[in-house]
């Protein structure tokens, strides 16, 4: 697979985020939408279908195919009951090469055989812990954590009576506080012959407590500052239920805002003064005043480096050539 500063400039995103929901069915401590000091810091709501239609069709007349079309970000799909038509009208239209979900699996029973029926590509459950006391801990519920089983259960039987099929199945789990060996090795008893795919991710997701608040739960962060630039303003946009178009996966305070898909095209956004302009604060260092990329190091976690590609002085690639800017 090509290198990502390879492929720069992108005359379309490689991934599109739309969130067809900022609102959750859960309270967890160590997300923005389950932290209810926080949450009502931005609007929420959900995304209508005629305002989904919308950026898909924006998206079918640019010059060039997603890679994948990802439903979610801040908050649960599953909530939105427009999101199976969302997956079929975006299917239809053939825009990506995937069509993604995340999704926390509580209701997945609601709305599992509609999914399966759309073809979607892939989903992706959040398991927080195999003991009752710990998922309880974190999203103030235990009753959700049996539910997810089953629902996985059956989203996988499902998905196995649907001959043509070919929806990928994968549960992830993140060593949050208090998950220990023992907790992992009863994950991958539980999951190992339904899902297709497990996922250990080693650290959690921290927000980088740009917004004052440790939502790791004293998590220990340890970030290795190895990069320059934030790869996610020029391979990725992510738009909001509300419409409103964030450069940022994890923005969920709508302060990395650069267009609005209500009052714009996809495309205007993409090739748009304002995201040309967010991209020079990354070339000029004055990124380091903004009120939340300033302080980020999420991006240090990236698998891509493109700061030979931004900054001045950059040396070639290795493909032997400089991408224009």
């Amino acid at each position: 697979m090509p290198r990502l500063i390879d492929c720069l400039p992108l005359k379309i995103p490689l991934a599109l985020a739309v969130d067809p929901s900022s609102l959750c069915n859960f309270r967890c401590k160590y997300c923005p939408t389950g932290n209810q000091d926080i949450s009502g810091l931005r609007p929420n709501g959900l995304m209508p279908l005629s305002l989904f239609k919308k950026i898909v069709d924006d998206v079918a007349r640019m010059d060039g195919h997603l890679k994948a079309l990802k439903l979610w970000k801040d908050g649960e799909p599953l909530l939105n009951p427009e999101l199976p038509a969302f997956i079929r009208y975006a299917k239809e239209k053939n825009i990506a090469d995937e069509i993604r979900m995340t999704t926390n699996g509580a209701l997945l029973h609601r709305m599992a055989k509609e999914l399966i029926a759309t073809d979607i590509d892939w989903i992706m459950v959040s398991y927080l812990a195999p003991r009752d006391e710990i998922y309880a801990l974190h999203t103030n519920n235990a009753a959700h954590r049996g539910q997810v089983r089953r629902n996985v259960e059956l989203l996988r039987n499902l998905r196995d009576k649907k001959s043509s099929s070919k929806t990928h199945i994968a549960v992830k789990m993140c060593h949050l506080p208090y998950i220990t060996p023992q907790d992992i090795q009863i994950f991958r008893a539980e999951f190992g012959g339904i899902a297709d795919e497990l996922v250990l991710h080693e650290q959690p997701m921290n927000w980088d407590n740009s917004h004052g608040k440790d939502l790791t739960m004293g998590a220990a962060k340890g970030h290795l500052l190895e990069k320059k630039v934030c790869p996610f303003a020029w391979y990725e946009l992510n738009i909001n239920f509300n419409g409103e178009a964030s450069i940022c996966p994890v923005d969920w305070s709508f302060k990395t805002i650069v267009g609005d898909a209500r009052t714009q095209t996809v495309g205007d956004i993409w090739n748009g003064e304002r995201l040309r302009r967010f991209r020079s604060m990354w070339v000029t260092g004055d990124i380091s005043s903004h009120p939340v990329c300033g302080k980020c190091t999420y991006y240090h976690g990236h698998e891509d480096n493109i700061d030979e590609f931004v900054l001045p002085g950059r040396q070639p690639s290795k493909t032997g050539k400089v991408p224009a800017p």
